[in-house]
């Protein structure tokens, strides 16, 4: 009897977690409901799981063995909503929608960021509870709660922003904009300005093998951003953000459906810096001289349109601009007699992009993909003495065929690409010691490829997905990308993944490397067009443990991660610090990182997530042909981060803090290799936040760095900046202490259908 009580709970517990389980949207008209959102809701509203369709209709979503609600929303068609009992029907139908819909706001208390566990590629996203959690003025800054990526700094005069993941700086991560590649090249320091947050639906963050339908430029994952859709949502969206260093920042976006099939948005953004020369001291905390926080001007302009055909046509089309102007360097100060250092960047920066799909062929759920893209960007530098002007011509385009064999287990994607890269660098140097003369280092790349990717469903709970690409370089030649992705979930509440695969880039050392423009290091350019295609390999495996409680699930991750290099750019800053030498690898280099996170619902409203991240890197520096291996500089050895968020019944009030604890990292040698290592300090940093919610209007103050942690003399020789040893480059923690921020939100207007 004891024994059957114990396999009677034991099976009660077990049909108690969730399962996985595929379903199907489509329109009444019979066609796919493409990319549609699907959620499963408790009775109080609270999330449970939520995917997306693919662009046949299907998902694979988890659902719990009791009631629970079944919500899908799809552009074009109206909300569906229906009560479920642990199972779902096998096709769900969403009638189309041609009247405006009922202005009634849903609201679920969700987490910020979430792991997949249906994606056979470990993806995490971050949703806008997420990107509101800190004011996230842009991109760059909405990752301050994530622990997959990290942001460092350029350099401690333009403060530019940079992310790095699994290890490695954020050049080996493939950015896309809505599966579009962007932020590469030229544009990779600046870019990530020209996105703010307030324009984005969610963030999708993959790790490790991405697939090979994008390009062979993944080396370490990927980072998709999905815009706000001009078909879903309020019609109108306006914020407005300031703070005591009058660094203000505005956005909003104008939905508008023209006709019966064509949507628009109109989104606008603008950055200006209000403080006052004179203000001296609040520009100058540390007493160096010089500005702590660039002065900069930005206005950005992007149109969206969708078209929504007969027959699941889809047409996606994108415009915009933006323009950027940073003003930094040496204050006036009474009494000086010498030349100012100044720093002056002016950015232009324009794309234009189309993605339309559709149904092909009289197979159920194969479809013909296109995407062009274009964008131009043109960078004029000044540092002191040194300058770069730059230019980039950039074209995208891809040709995807998406089918399956014999059903659905067996789905396939092949296509064609072409990309156009036309790089203009003109760099000088003035400086006595260095005097180098205007010189032009362009270079110009054709590469075409064909692509194909197979995965298998057949197996209960497995997916592999295998995919093979080979280009041809008009200046590498030919390169052949394999990548491999494998899921298997064993039992409902643990997911297992691998992955395994190749990526290439072809690097930009200057403009990847301006922070050492603030310098006066002497730049040996003379190996700048010799050097190598970058090519790596990433391994990596992941597992999730879910477990169902009666408010929510607790997920725990785990995964790791190992990159290793065959060829690589190498900028080698320890050599002499007087100098930078650009060169190809001629040793070993590799980073491994290592993470754990734990995210849960503690109780109704309150959220709780952690994350703890090792890295690891090193490389190998090269003189007369004797390689050095060390830990790469700059690189933190850890982060731990802890987020809880509050928020009381129907999300009035909002209450967030993030506490950060960042490790240690190697600083750079200064005279040769061989030097006693240094390390810099771990220091934590502390965010807050408090929102007041009302129905068409948040409000929210909060702080950033409360701890008001600041790295001590971030420049070197700041008194003499024409001298041989200036050097503003070296930079692990905040130049700028504590800052107290608040804005405002607007949300309002009818809603789109």
């Amino acid at each position: 009897m004891r024994y059957l009580l114990s396999a009677a709970l034991l099976f009660i517990s077990i049909s108690a977690f969730p399962q996985n389980v595929r379903s199907r949207v489509l329109g009444d008209d019979g066609a796919p409901a493409a990319f549609a959102n699907v959620a499963v809701l408790n009775p109080d509203s609270s999330l449970v799981a939520g995917t997306s369709a693919d662009a046949d209709g299907f998902f694979i979503i988890a659902v719990p063995n009791r009631k629970f609600t079944l919500a899908v929303s799809c552009v074009g068609y109206a909300k569906f909503s229906a009560e479920c009992d642990g199972r779902l029907p096998e096709n769900i139908v969403l009638k189309k929608q041609d009247i405006d819909l009922k202005e009634v706001d849903v609201t679920a208390h969700t987490q910020g960021q979430y792991l997949s566990r249906i994606d056979v590629r470990q993806m995490e996203s971050i949703n806008r509870t997420g990107l509101t959690k800190l004011a996230c003025c842009s991109l760059s800054e909405s990752f301050e709660n994530s622990g997959t990526t990290g942001t460092t700094y350029s350099d401690a005069i333009t403060g530019t922003r940079q992310i790095q993941m699994l290890g490695l700086s954020g050049i080996y991560v493939q950015t896309l904009a809505e599966n579009i590649p962007v932020f590469r090249g030229l544009n990779y320091l600046f870019g990530w300005n020209y996105t703010p947050a307030a324009w984005l639906k969610s963030i999708q963050i993959s790790k490790g093998a991405a697939s090979v339908t994008s390009g062979y430029e993944s080396v370490t994952g990927q980072i998709n951003t999905v815009f706000a859709s001009p078909a879903e949502g309020r019609q109108f969206y306006a914020d407005v953000y300031t703070d005591e260093y009058l660094m203000t920042d505005a956005n909003f976006v104008v939905k508008q459906r023209v006709g019966g099939k064509w949507r628009t948005a109109l989104f606008g953004h603008t950055t200006q810096s209000l403080m006052p020369e004179s203000a001296t001291q609040r520009h100058d905390r540390n007493g160096d001289g010089f500005a702590d926080m660039p002065k900069v001007r930005n206005i950005n302009l992007q149109n969206r349109w969708i078209y929504l055909g007969d027959n699941g046509l889809q047409s996606r089309f994108a415009v915009s601009a933006a323009t950027e102007k940073c003003d930094a360097g040496q204050m006036e100060m009474d009494g000086m007699q010498h030349e100012l250092y100044k720093t002056q960047i002016e950015n232009v920066d324009f794309q234009i992009s189309n993605k339309t799909g559709f149904p092909f062929g009289q197979k159920d759920g194969q479809s013909v993909g296109l995407i062009n893209s274009l964008s131009y960007h043109k960078t004029d530098a000044e540092f002191g003495r040194k300058s770069l002007y730059a230019t980039e011509l950039y074209y995208y385009g891809n040709l995807i065929f998406n089918s399956h064999i014999g059903n659905e287990n067996h789905k396939y994607a092949a296509g064609v690409s072409y990309i156009f890269d036309g790089l203009t660098n003109r760099f000088a140097d003035r400086l006595p010691k260095n005097l180098t003369p205007e010189t032009d280092f362009d270079k110009k790349e054709h590469s075409a490829g064909a692509f194909a990717e197979y995965s298998n469903y057949s197996v209960d709970n497995l997916i592999i997905s295998a995919g093979l690409r080979a280009d041809y370089n008009s200046r590498y030649h030919w390169l052949l990308t394999p990548r491999f992705n494998v899921k298997y979930s064993p039992t409902d509440i643990l997911t297992i993944r691998a992955s395994a695969g190749r990526g290439y880039r072809s690097a930009n050392p200057l403009s990847e490397n301006l922070g050492l423009f603030s310098t006066s290091r002497k730049f040996h350019t003379d190996q700048l067009q010799l050097l190598d295609i970058e090519a790596a390999w990433n391994y990596g495996a992941n597992l999730i443990l879910t477990v169902p409680t009666q408010r929510d699930n607790i997920v725990l991750n785990i995964d790791f991660y190992r990159t290793d290099f065959q060829s690589r750019t190498i900028c080698d800053i320890e050599r002499d610090r007087h100098a930078v030498f650009f060169y190809n690898l001629g040793g070993k280099s590799h980073a491994y990182a290592a993470q754990a996170d734990l995210s849960a619902t503690l109780f109704k409203g309150l959220t709780f997530y952690s994350a703890f991240r090792y890295n690891i890197q090193h490389i190998s520096y090269t003189q007369n042909a004797e390689n050095h291996t060390v830990e790469s500089p700059l690189v933190n050895r850890f982060k731990s981060l802890v987020n809880v968020s509050y928020a009381t019944n129907m999300r009035k009030w909002i209450f967030d803090a993030t506490v950060q604890l960042n490790g240690k990292c190697r600083l750079p040698n200064m005279d040769g290799y061989a030097k006693t290592e240094r390390y810099s300090n771990t220091y934590t940093i502390l965010f807050a936040q408090i929102t007041k919610r009302f129905k068409f209007v948040e409000i929210y103050v909060g702080a950033e760095n409360l701890t008001d942690y600041r790295q001590k003399n971030p420049i070197i020789a700041p008194d003499a900046p024409f001298g041989d040893d200036f050097d503003a480059s070296i930079v692990y923690a905040p130049v700028v202490g504590r800052k107290i921020y608040a804005g405002a939100r607007f949300n309002f207007g009818k809603y789109m259908d």
